[in-house]
């Protein structure tokens, strides 16, 4: 008597993941989690150089970022520069709370150009736009 060997059911993922949609569900966060992942060690944004040309840009043009160290969007604003931020005009109002008193700056990071104040955290593209860069 010969006994039959059944051959295993292939199923493609379009199967499977009709009969689980739990498994869908895994994959795809599974996915998402890898490009979150990717995100932070792969750079997406402006290169170092591009960053030194604005800052220099932003310098000539005689724009000052007022800012205190434990400001978290004065950080934030540090971060989006990275190594390009020595590179800028920074006035460190811990050091002479009169002088940023007397320019009129209370919130910080605050632009200033032409004498006149832009306070809040700003993206690279509007201090070039600020600055005509």
């Amino acid at each position: 008597m010969e006994e039959e060997i059944k051959k295993p059911e292939i199923k493609t993922y379009t199967e499977m993941f009709r009969e689980n949609p739990w498994m869908l569900a895994t994959f795809v966060l599974g996915v998402l989690c890898l490009f979150l992942i990717l995100g932070e060690f792969i750079p997406m944004g402006d290169s170092q150089e591009d960053n030194d040309k604005l800052a220099n840009c932003l310098t000539e043009k005689g724009l000052i970022m007022f800012g205190v160290e434990g400001c978290g969007y004065c950080g934030k604003q540090k971060e989006l520069f990275g190594e390009s931020f020595k590179l800028i005009n920074y006035f460190d109002c811990d050091l002479n709370q009169e002088a940023c008193s007397s320019a009129g700056i209370t919130g910080f990071p605050t632009w200033v150009i032409d004498e006149k104040g832009y306070p809040g955290l700003r993206s690279l593209d509007s201090l070039k736009e600020l600055a005509g860069c």
